[in-house]
Formats: C-alpha cells, structure tokens, sequence
C-alpha cells in the first residue's frame, strides 16, 4: 500500500482511496510505502563537466559529509557511461524544510518523492536523454504543479496558487532555466491547454499533451515502475543506480573476470606443457651433462639438442674426441653437425695431402670418412699451395 503525504493530509490508496490526517497516519505509517508531495522541498542540480566517474565519486562524498540530518545528494545515473571516459555528470542535492515530519516518520528505508515519480511517468510520455530539458504542468487537487528539469535531475519544483495565471509563470519558468544552462528546445508535458497563451515570445520548446488525470494515476504509475529510486536510503550511494545499470556493470566485471580466467589458464596449461617437455627430454642419465637458464628464447634450441643427446650414452666424451681430431689435424671446420647420436659430420676446406692423413688416423674408437657435398662450386684454389676443395668429414664415433 502507498501513502502520499501532501502538505496537509494523507492519501492512502489502497482497495479504496481515502484521506486521513497526519495524527492517525503515524500510528500505522511503517506499514505504507511513503510518497512526498509536499511544499517547502528545495532542489539544486550542480553540473560536474568533464570529469570521470571516479572523480564525480570523490565529490559526491565530500559532498555527503556536509550533509544535515534533513538533506540528501546523489549523483544522477546515466545511460551509458564509462569508468574511465570523462564526460559531465550531474549531482543532485534535496532539502526538507519540514523536518518534524522526518523526524516522525524515522523512514530508514526511504520514501518516494512525487517530482520521481512525474519524472519517470514523463520520460514514458516523451524521450528523455541525458542531455533533454522537460518540464511538467498539471494540476494536483487544488493547487497547481510546475517541475522542471535535465535528465533524471530535478531543477525545481513549485506550487502555484489559484491567482497567478499559469501561461505566464510557465514562462518565467522556461526564462529561468536559461540561467541553469537550457539553449535548445524544452519538451512540456501537460494536461492544460491555456499554459500556450504566453508562449508565442519564445521558440524553443514542445508541448506534449496527456489527458485529464488524479493523484490516483501517479501511484498506479508507481506501482507498476520499475527503477524508481527513493531518497533518503540510510545505505551506500551506489545502491541509487538503477537496476538494469547494475546488471550491466555486474555483466562487464562477470566478463573481464572470465577473460582474466581464460587469460590465466591458457597460460598455466601453456607452462605445464612446457614443464612436462623439460622433465621429458632434457633430463639426462649422464652426470656431465646439466641445461641451465632455459626460457623461451632458447627452449626449442635446447629441445633439438635434448632430441640428438638423449640416445648418446656420454656426449660430453663425444665433443672431447672431435675436439681433439680438429685440433690435432688444424681443420678449420665451417659447420659441425651430429647426427643419430654417434656420427659428427664436419664441413671444411682440405687438400688431397690432408684428405689422406686424415683417412689414416681411424682407430678402434671412430671411423673416419670423407665425402663430397653435392652442391656445385664449392671448390676453390690458393695460390702457391696445394689444391683445396670442400668436403664432408664424417667422423662415426664406435
């Protein structure tokens, strides 16, 4: 059940409408979801320009720790918005003159404000972005209402007695609003037909018309709403987005920690892989033979490596034997290779006279052989001296 509490009395609108006073209100008020519609309620709407949402956060708080008991501040939602991405922002501050009437009511949980509710039920009448002025005149009871505003922020809010014509203070109004920034056009939502009386002195503005309608109509509007916030909520201020922003902003953190998940998985599986492949092929029998500082610049060298060591019973012996045939014989060699673990082939430049020594010097521990390569001119001559020529000297370790 609501209760609208106007200036004066109470509505309830339950299975039937009746009007009560504030004295047998406040004997039951924590059972109704509470409306104000009340006068001495002043609004200020401050513009933060270019400033992230961060930033917009910081003087928000600041704001609230000058708050009285009686006021409230919030920053105003917007459709879309970045964490990042400067843009202007829009903080909205309320004050309640009645304060015996909070004081009362002791609403922890908040109550609904009528200019709100009128707010939505516009934007439902016309578009309403970020950056539309609005405007909204009608009649509640006996008195006249005028609320303006940008956005979901709230300017002002008045009453009008019987005898001010309405045509004329709609467009004070409209002059007013110049002064808060309002250039292009502003939209008016309106039941009333005389408020264009006055209007011809200006251009930039649209009247939407809604037909005849009661206090009855807001409150059904409400019932049926949703993301209709309340003031005045004794909890933090993030919990004034709506819902559908909170959904997106739990949909984009549900997102980026799944890419953070897919992102540190991959790289755990991709580490495992190569774990397994250094315990697989790198660890060796042999104790003179150690791989240190392996990483990914140097880890498929090191694989290919591990690949021809693995079957070799004592490489190290292996590099020892070929260094000494190389020394002993001055072979200048161009390309070393190994090859099934035993067979080290060497390309070089040698002379029949040293072809021959080299072919005598096989033994019970390698065999020696001496091959031609198949590509075409690699053969040279120096001058003075015996005719070199290239050559493959395959050296089979026994």
């Amino acid at each position: 059940m609501y209760a609208l509490c106007e200036d004066e009395q109470v509505t309830i609108f339950s299975e039937y409408t009746k009007s009560i006073s504030y004295k047998n209100f406040f004997h039951n008020y924590k059972s109704y979801k509470v409306i104000f519609d009340v006068a001495n309620t002043d609004f200020s709407l401050e513009k933060l320009k270019n400033c992230s949402l961060f930033d917009a956060f910081k003087v928000l708080y600041c704001k609230k720790k000058a708050l009285l008991d009686f006021e409230d501040t919030f920053l105003i939602p917007k459709d879309n918005f970045s964490c990042f991405r400067k843009t202007n922002y829009y903080i909205q501050k309320i004050s309640f003159k009645n304060n015996g009437l909070f004081r009362k009511l002791n609403l922890k949980e908040g109550v609904f404000l009528i200019e709100s509710v009128i707010y939505e039920f516009c934007k439902n009448i016309t578009e309403i972005d970020e950056e539309t002025w609005w405007l909204y005149v009608a009649k509640h009871n006996v008195n006249t209402r005028i609320i303006a505003g940008i956005s979901g922020g709230i300017v002002l809010s008045r009453f009008l007695s019987e005898n001010l014509n309405i045509s004329d203070e709609v467009l004070k109004t409209i002059i007013y609003l110049k002064r808060f920034g309002l250039e292009k056009i502003i939209k008016i939502i309106t039941p009333l037909n005389e408020i264009e009386k006055s209007l011809h002195r200006i251009e930039n503005y649209k009247i939407f018309k809604i037909s005849q309608y009661t206090n009855t109509t807001l409150v059904e509007f409400l019932s049926r709403a949703k993301g209709i916030k309340k003031i005045c909520v004794r909890d933090s201020y993030i919990t004034r987005f709506s819902i559908s922003q909170i959904y997106r902003i739990l949909y984009v953190a549900i997102f980026c920690l799944g890419c953070l998940w897919v992102y540190l998985h991959e790289s755990i599986l991709e580490n495992e892989k190569s774990i397994a492949l250094l315990k697989k092929d790198v660890t060796v029998s042999h104790e003179n033979l150690r791989f240190k500082k392996i990483n990914g610049n140097n880890f498929l060298f090191v694989e290919r490596l591990v690949a021809v060591l693995k079957d070799s019973i004592n490489p190290i012996d292996i590099f020892r034997k070929i260094s000494k045939v190389c020394n002993d014989n001055k072979i200048k060699a161009e390309l070393i290779s190994l090859e099934n673990s035993n067979l080290i082939k060497i390309k070089t430049a040698l002379g029949n006279e040293e072809s021959k020594k080299l072919l005598n010097i096989s033994n019970t521990q390698f065999e020696i052989k001496i091959e031609k390569p198949t590509a075409p001119n690699e053969e040279y001559e120096e001058l003075g001296v015996d005719k070199k020529s290239i050559v493959i000297i395959c050296i089979h370790i026994k």
